[in-house]
């Protein structure tokens, strides 16, 4: 099963040499809501992971890994 990796979020921004007010103003939320995507603290809209992804010059399926298991 895949799953969404919140950590992704954060590599990929600085990667990019982004901070997060930058990536907030594109999206047109707080910076608090960039940090809380981040951190698994706020789930990421599929519009708004779109618009990161092309930001970041990534695939949306990049953001996602393979969970083994259930749970």
């Amino acid at each position: 099963m895949k799953v969404f990796d919140f950590g992704q979020l954060r590599m990929a921004r600085r990667r990019c040499h982004l901070k997060q007010e930058e990536v907030a103003h594109v999206l047109h939320v707080t910076r608090s809501t960039i940090s809380n995507m981040e951190n698994g603290t706020v789930k990421v809209a599929a519009e708004d992971l779109a618009v990161l992804a092309n930001l970041f010059g990534m695939q949306v399926e990049d953001f996602y890994i393979e969970r083994i298991g259930t749970r």
